[in-house]
Order: structure tokens, then sequence, then C-alpha cells
């Protein structure tokens, strides 16, 4: 992954972190990167392509709060993740 992928992968998950996995705009990431809005749009060439690479990050790095989003909004990679972090991350969007 490139330099600029992973920044912009990194403020990604710093804004779903804060308003949500389904409240992200290129904007918010672009803004949160410090870059301009069209980088995001040429290193990620969709939404559904950005998302899907925090939905990965989320499952590598065990973030239970976005996986459990993710996991709400029946994202295809949130639900092919292993059974036993599945049921985490449902317990802590329910706050279990």
């Amino acid at each position: 992954m490139s330099e600029m992928k992973t920044v912009i992968l990194s403020a990604a998950m710093q804004v779903a972190n804060l308003k949500g996995f389904g409240n992200v705009t290129r904007n918010d990431i672009a803004d949160r990167a410090e870059i301009a809005t069209g980088s995001v749009s040429y290193h990620y060439k969709s939404m559904k392509k950005l998302e899907a690479a925090m939905v990965a990050r989320a499952v590598e790095t065990e973030n239970l709060k976005l996986l459990g989003q993710a996991l709400a909004k029946r994202h295809p990679l949130a639900l092919k993740a292993p059974e036993a972090l599945r049921v985490r991350a449902a317990r802590a969007l329910a706050g279990v």
C-alpha cells in the first residue's frame, strides 16, 4: 500500500471512530489528512473501495466499534469476519 493510501486510510478510520462508519465523507477524510479531496478519490476510486479497506483494517486491528457498525450496515467484508470477532463486535455495539 502506498504511503498516501495509508495516510488516507488512517484518516478515514479516525473519522469513522468519531462520526460513525456510515457517516464518513471524502471531505471529512481530506480535512483530517490535510490533503485535497481529489487525492482521496484518486487513491480510492470509490467510497465502496475505501469502506472495504476500512472494514479490512477494522478486522485486522480488532476495532470492535467500527466492525460492529459495519456489521449493522451488513457490509459484505464485515459479514465474512471470523465469527468470534463478529460476536465481540456485536456485543460492543450493543453495549454488552
